[in-house]
């Protein structure tokens, strides 16, 4: 996700207008962080969210950083941190209408992309639910055979 926002960020800068330095080093921070946020777990995100806030905040011109709130808001819908990932997407909303006043496509398109980051996270938490039921009852039937053998051994006086 990381290489695929400085590729995005660096070809709508080569098309329109070229990157400040302020802006490559925002993003090379971001990127960084997106990077590691999996090893630092939540920390990592949050790290992200506020980098990505206070890029927001001082109205950088970076727009697709946006992706890797989208993604943590994913994540933390597949760790069932619904709540949190609620809270992210709203601020989210709000930053930008904060950012870019009450446009109405900008807003619906926010909303739309927050919709379909909560839908996709979703999606891959019942996969991934599913798949955790499926081992679980898969070592329960595992567990049912031992003691089926050890009782016909015990019977047989083996």
């Amino acid at each position: 996700m990381s290489v695929s926002i400085v590729v995005l960020e660096v070809v709508f800068h080569a098309i329109s207008a070229p990157l400040g330095t302020h802006d490559i080093l925002i993003l090379a921070a971001l990127c960084a962080l997106l990077s590691v946020a999996p090893w630092l777990g939540i920390t990592g995100d949050l790290l992200y969210v506020a980098v990505f806030a206070a890029m927001g905040a001082f109205s950088s011109s970076l727009a697709f950083p946006v992706l890797g709130v989208f993604l943590v808001a994913a994540v933390w819908i597949i760790r069932h941190r619904t709540a949190q990932a609620a809270l992210l997407l709203a601020g989210y909303v709000l930053l930008m209408f904060w950012q870019n006043g009450s446009v109405l496509a900008r807003m619906a398109s926010d909303v739309l992309l927050s919709s379909v980051a909560v839908v996709v996270g979703f999606a891959v938490r019942k996969f991934m639910d599913g798949a955790e039921l499926s081992r679980r009852e898969l070592e329960e039937s595992r567990m049912g055979t031992v003691r089926a053998v050890e009782s016909v051994r015990a019977k047989l006086g083996l």
